[in-house]
């Protein structure tokens, strides 16, 4: 599943883990992060499905679109939009190789 999506690694003064640092970003534009970030992994996951919501499996973690989790968890709206600008600041750095992986944009 992981070949689906651009991976980055978003790099965050006060987190450890470096699955935590991980983030990528769908075909259609959609940015995912770590679901702990939000709590327990399985709570997260259950949430999400409960909404419908598409997941990201990689290295035995789950991922979460960041436009759902900021509905989903407004006390880390903060937060969240902080790692949505990395992201846009490494996706645009890396917009040819977005544009080989996906195309173009319409």
């Amino acid at each position: 599943m992981s070949e689906d999506f651009m991976w980055f690694k978003v790099n965050h003064p006060d987190v450890i883990p470096e699955y935590l640092c991980r983030a990528c970003v769908d075909a259609e534009g959609r940015m995912y992060i770590s679901a702990v970030y939000f709590g327990g992994e399985s709570e997260v996951k259950a949430i999400a499905w409960d909404s419908d919501i598409k997941l990201v499996s990689s290295e035995g973690h789950i991922y979460v679109p960041t436009d759902w989790a900021r509905r989903e968890f407004p006390d880390k709206v903060e937060g969240i939009l902080k790692v949505e600008k990395r992201i846009q600041t490494a996706l645009n750095e890396s917009q040819a190789e977005y544009e080989l992986l996906f195309g173009k944009p319409n």
